[in-house]
């Protein structure tokens, strides 16, 4: 039993002992584990400077790079597939909206690939061969009657005029009627499109909506025009015009009477396709 006495003694005395052992001074610093000092790398690499490394673990030796794995880049947003281009004269007084004569461009895809590719048919559903622009893109062109469009050219058109007269009539104003001189002008200026490779309002001798008019009698300021490049449809055109509303009001001029459509295509040109819609008024 004395032997058990003895033995308690000397333990408690050892645990009296080891509390008065001086504890390691705390110098106020966080002792981070490397895990914690993290360094950008990649191709703009930037790296923590070694006073701050030291700083915030002085067991860390600062000479070394610490690295870490860049995150994934973010993805860039992609432009919206497809050209819209709009031109207008002066403005009527009465114009439901205040139009501007600018140009507001969305830049489309360099290439355009439809899935089903346009082609114009007679009445007897035979393929009409492509028609070859005129070398000389100065001259005026001639009209183009309606009747003597292939079937779905002719049909895709008179869709597209209803479309336009449906959002008019929500508006109280008068329909607009097929016109060949106005679609013989947009004719001409879609196939200059096509050949340059561009989206423009102005034709081969540098004439806007307004002057290409002129010999045709309409009035001045009762003009509006608009292109898209990279569009095979009508009415996937006619979609990205009226989601633009000042674009889509050139197409709702209060006294406009006539409007004309026209589009071409072709796969070596850069948008592949090209349609204009000019409407006008006496």
């Amino acid at each position: 039993m004395t032997r058990t006495l003895l033995l308690a003694a000397l333990s408690v005395g050892m645990m009296g002992c080891a509390s008065q052992l001086p504890l390691p001074e705390d110098d106020g610093r966080y002792q981070a584990p490397p895990s914690d000092i993290i360094a950008a790398s990649g191709e703009d690499e930037t790296v923590l400077p070694a006073e701050l490394l030291a700083a915030s673990n002085p067991t860390v030796d600062p000479s070394p790079r610490a690295r870490a794995p860049m995150s994934p880049p973010l993805r860039q947003r992609q432009p919206k597939p497809g050209t819209i281009f709009g031109e207008a004269a002066p403005v009527a007084e009465d114009n439901p909206v205040d139009l501007k004569d600018e140009t507001q461009l969305i830049v489309a895809p360099t290439t355009f690939t439809p899935a089903v590719p346009v082609t114009a048919t007679n009445a007897d559903m035979t393929a009409v061969p492509p028609q070859t622009a005129p070398l000389d893109f100065t001259a005026d062109a001639s009209p183009v009657p309606l009747e003597t469009l292939g079937v779905e050219e002719r049909t895709a058109i008179e869709a597209f005029i209803a479309q336009v007269n449906e959002e008019r009539d929500a508006l109280g104003f008068p329909p607009l009627t097929y016109s060949a001189a106005l679609s013989g002008i947009a004719t001409g200026h879609v196939a200059y499109l096509a050949h340059i490779q561009d989206v423009t309002s102005e034709d081969a001798n540098g004439r806007g909506i307004g002057q290409r008019l002129l010999r045709h009698d309409y009035l001045p300021n009762v003009a509006g025009s608009l292109v898209a490049g990279g569009y095979a449809d009508y009415m996937d055109a006619f979609d990205s015009w009226r989601s633009n509303k000042v674009e889509f009001s050139r197409l709702l001029l209060r006294h406009a009477s006539d409007i004309g459509v026209a589009r071409v295509t072709d796969p070596t040109s850069r948008y592949y396709a090209y349609i204009e819609v000019i409407v006008a008024g006496h």
